[in-house]
């Protein structure tokens, strides 16, 4: 019997975390009825990481709060990131270059952030040294005073001070580098953390704290009293049905897609976005040990960055003119072009076969004509437009707090709101609250799991993970990954998971690591939530057709 045949026997027998359907239905019917019945003061639209954290700033400020997602959240940009939370050093250079104040107040912004969301969620993230090898003696002084300038800017925020390093010590930390003509180098820290699992606490603590949340549920107009919009109507897309969501004030925060909801809002709209796709690779993580490579300089003036994450090895990215799509596939062009550029750098060359995973994320820049999308500012813009529709869009990942919390101050004075500033900076997101990396040893005492599902439970729920494992089956989804049946169960009583890409892609992050991994683990999750749903044999294939078509880039 395969693998997946012994665990689908296992994942319909009693006294494994059984969950009834009406259960699980009731939790989003009783979400649905609330959107349909009550009146909100916000209704945010895009559960991004700007979406989910707008939420979050609007609850904890005493709103009455809506969120709402096309499909789930994170499922965009906010999962496909290069993973790092940080003020930019490229920008930082570009700011001395134009002498430009709004890309310094960005950076500088970017990294007091950087301090704020490590300690929001510490069990997500953690500091990361980051190492430029240099092969010219003239570049050792340029570079240094570069990064000591970044520490100067990060203060008190600083996550570590950079320094030059010999061409041994580069070597010890990057034992793949090319030494040819290796001059020495400089690192320097900035912080690193799971997007995807970010995202997804924003939306839960949000939740926690009293915002009605939903994914699934696509705006498709607006309802208005006289030039006023007073309404969403929007499209569920399980349930297949249309309803209106009234609100006070409501906010486009979707991304690459706000253009489209602007002109849904006034058909004239004129288009405030540039578009780019930035596409990542992922390899073994052989490649690096505790260290990430940064190559500073490429044909089209960009870096690259080959960072270990989840005990694989990110190399990106690239930057692309865009149109907006839903699930954007990398191209071959933009795996030969990382590879072109990463190569030169490294003692055994990659090929295309040494790529695990792919994939394209989009950035929604703030447009400015005639400037190549690669020197736009990641800088934020908040409109309002005469209906009352507040857009946000702009900015960067580290930032997403500051946009929340400038979208809903821009509410709170248009409707002259009793209420008062945000909150959070201080608000530790699910899980965060009494964390200590202890609990790993903890969990697997009491558990008996394996150390590696030990680590990887508790670097993605946090203090959570004793509740996890509490309500569900402790059996691997696959013999060698650490990721456990429990956390399908967990993730579809307090994470809105409805799908196996869901759960495959942003609960946990092995679409995002290893294709071939994530192809042998579908036909188990969408057993185990074809029991929790009860779905009939033919809506399971249909959940298993998705998962497989949902990376196309080796296919």
């Amino acid at each position: 019997m395969s693998f997946a045949m012994a665990m689908k026997a296992v994942l319909g027998c009693a006294g494994f975390g059984f969950i009834c359907k009406a259960h699980l239905e009731m939790n989003r019917k009783e979400r649905l009825d609330h959107l349909k019945s009550e009146n909100f003061d916000v209704l945010v639209v895009g559960g991004g990481a700007t979406g989910a954290g707008t939420a979050l700033d609007a609850v904890s400020r005493g709103l009455k709060v809506a969120l709402i997602d096309s499909g789930d959240f994170g499922g965009g940009s906010s999962s496909r990131s290069t993973k790092l939370i940080h003020g930019g050093v490229r920008y930082l250079e570009l700011a001395f270059k134009k002498l430009d104040f709004q890309q310094f107040s960005l950076v500088k912004d970017a990294l007091n952030e950087r301090e704020r969301l490590l300690r929001i969620a510490p069990f997500l993230g953690k500091s990361l040294e980051i190492v430029t090898p240099l092969y010219s003696l003239s570049d050792i002084p340029y570079y240094t005073a570069g990064l000591k300038l970044y520490d100067w800017v990060a203060r008190k925020s600083s996550l570590g001070k950079s320094r030059f390093l010999s061409s041994r010590e580069v070597i010890e930390k990057c034992p793949l580098v090319a030494t040819k003509g290796l001059r020495g180098g400089v690192s320097y820290f900035d912080g690193q953390f799971n997007d995807a699992r970010f995202n997804i606490l924003l939306a839960t603590t949000a939740s926690r704290l009293g915002a009605t949340v939903s994914n699934y549920l696509s705006l498709i107009a607006f309802e208005k009293q006289g030039e006023r919009i007073v309404g969403a109507v929007v499209r569920d897309s399980l349930a297949k049905e249309d309803f209106v969501i009234k609100a006070r004030s409501f906010v486009n925060a979707t991304g690459p897609f706000a253009d489209k909801i602007r002109i849904l809002d006034h058909c004239e709209s004129e288009p405030i976005l540039s578009v780019s796709s930035g596409t990542h690779i992922v390899v073994a993580g052989s490649y690096l040990r505790d260290s990430g490579i940064l190559i500073p300089k490429t044909l089209d003036k960009r870096v690259i960055f080959m960072l270990p994450w989840l005990n694989h090895t990110l190399i990106g990215t690239t930057e692309n003119a865009s149109q907006t799509a839903v699930n954007p596939q990398p191209l071959a062009s933009d795996f030969e072009y990382l590879l072109e550029q990463m190569n030169p750098f490294l003692q055994k060359p990659l090929g295309t076969d040494d790529i695990l995973a792919a994939w394209t994320g989009l950035r929604p820049l703030v447009s400015d004509k005639g400037q190549s999308s690669s020197r736009l500012s990641r800088d934020h813009y908040v409109e309002v437009s005469p209906s009352g529709l507040v857009t946000i869009v702009g900015g960067k990942w580290t930032t997403y707090r500051l946009m929340a919390r400038d979208t809903i101050d821009t509410i709170v004075q248009t409707h002259r709101l009793a209420v008062g500033g945000s909150q959070t900076h201080q608000i530790l997101l699910d899980g965060a609250e009494g964390f200590h990396w202890s609990l790993v040893d903890q969990i697997q005492q009491k558990s008996g799991i394996s150390q590696d599902s030990a680590r990887h439970i508790v670097s993605h729920y946090g203090t959570f993970s004793l509740a996890l494992l509490e309500g569900g089956p402790c059996q691997k989804i696959h013999p060698d990954l650490p990721y456990l049946l429990a956390e399908v169960d967990y993730s579809v009583n307090h994470e809105f998971v409805t799908t196996p890409v869901d759960f495959l892609t942003r609960r946990v992050r092995i679409g995002f690591l290893d294709d071939a991994r994530y192809r042998e683990c579908i036909r188990v999750v969408a057993s185990r939530l074809s029991f929790l749903f009860s779905w009939n044999q033919a809506e399971e294939e249909e959940q298993v057709r998705a998962a497989y078509d949902y990376f196309k880039a080796f296919h």
